[in-house]
């Protein structure tokens, strides 16, 4: 008798999920910069559908709706700019002007710290040594961080500059979105098709939410760090308030960035207006996370914040910035699919005898 032969099966929806797969994986590789832009203009769009929709709910065509849209951003983009640009643009301009004194304004802070705590420290020298240590490692990188701190803010800048083109995308997408929806539905098996177009409307509904919502707790942290860190006299008040808005975009980025930047502005000041500029800092994100986060993220999907750091990681990873930023935006979309489709699946194999 022969030895019986081990056969496996595998499906030809196994194969195609694979194939698929892997070109995702090589899109990411070989064309990170063009990935980034569908997605972020995927993004885009789906936050401006759901009033689009509501427009055309009320017997608008779907192109003059979306004309409306658009129009109504680039005059509310406009109107900031006047007010709030010229503002920001001398304080940055003021800024690299005054980054030598800044500079050196901080060394002598360290300076003088070190000299403190070596006089209270005289009687343990291995204390004063850690502390002349840790001062002279901080004087020698401070310098870098600003300018490494300014370089980065030029690179948002620049990758801003892409804005239009995400805009333009993101039209064509509300444009079109309709048959593209169904063409992308078409590609499924018949059985499926119901399914999956279902999906659509929860999806974009979510994805949209969560990007408006992101938007208007941004907006808000930002006037409050404005407000705030002009009351206590902190220099370039301004900029450092729009620069943590914006950074905010991703996760705790704009926070560590604003507070970092607040911190060796003022110590040029002096030890107090830092203090203070951490207490803005504290209590302007107590508010957005404790009461604007929960009431403006009501109808988005709950991410937690150990997911959202590795989503972060890994979207930046692929894609650089506009992974970063994309990342939370594409979890959300994910988490809906996951329970839409995933979690009835399992719930009725677990049901079934």
């Amino acid at each position: 008798m022969g030895k019986p032969t081990l056969t496996v099966a595998i499906a030809p929806r196994s194969i195609v999920i694979a194939i698929a797969l892997f070109l995702l994986l090589l899109a990411l590789k070989t064309f990170p910069l063009i990935v980034g832009l569908v997605l972020v203009s995927l993004v885009v769009a789906s936050a401006l559908e759901p009033p689009v929709r509501f427009l055309v709910a009320h017997r608008w065509p779907r192109p003059a709706a979306i004309g409306v849209i658009f129009l109504s951003l680039f005059a509310v983009g406009a109107l900031l700019v006047l007010l709030v640009l010229p503002v920001v643009l001398e304080q940055a301009r003021a800024l690299v002007a005054n980054l030598p004194g800044t500079v050196v304004a901080v060394q002598d802070w360290l300076s003088r710290l070190t000299r403190f705590y070596a006089a209270r420290a005289g009687q343990s020298p291995e204390i004063s040594r850690v502390v002349v240590e840790v001062s002279a490692w901080l004087s020698q990188r401070l310098g870098g961080w600003l300018q490494a701190g300014l370089s980065f803010t030029l690179q948002v800048a620049s990758a801003l500059a892409g804005l239009m083109m995400v805009l333009l995308s993101a039209f064509f997408l509300l444009l079109q979105g309709p048959e593209l929806g169904r063409g992308f539905v078409s590609l499924f098996p018949a059985r499926h098709r119901e399914l999956i177009a279902a999906q659509f409307r929860p999806v974009i509904d979510r994805l949209g939410a969560y990007v408006r919502g992101q938007l208007m707790s941004m907006s808000a942290l930002a006037t409050m760090l404005a407000i705030g860190l002009s009351l206590i006299g902190l220099p370039y008040a301004w900029l450092i308030a729009l620069l943590s808005g914006v950074l905010e975009i991703v996760p705790y980025l704009g926070f560590f960035t604003g507070v970092t930047l607040a911190t060796l502005v003022g110590l040029t000041v002096s030890w107090k207006v830092m203090l203070l500029a951490w207490v803005v800092y504290a209590i302007s994100n107590f508010i957005q996370a404790n009461v604007l986060g929960p009431f403006i993220m009501a109808r988005t999907v709950e991410i937690s914040p150990l997911l959202v750091i590795y989503a972060v990681l890994i979207g930046s990873q692929l894609l650089g910035l506009v992974g970063a930023i994309v990342a939370v935006p594409v979890t959300a979309m994910l988490l809906v699919l996951i329970q839409n489709l995933y979690v009835p699946v399992m719930d009725r194999l677990t049901d079934d005898p």
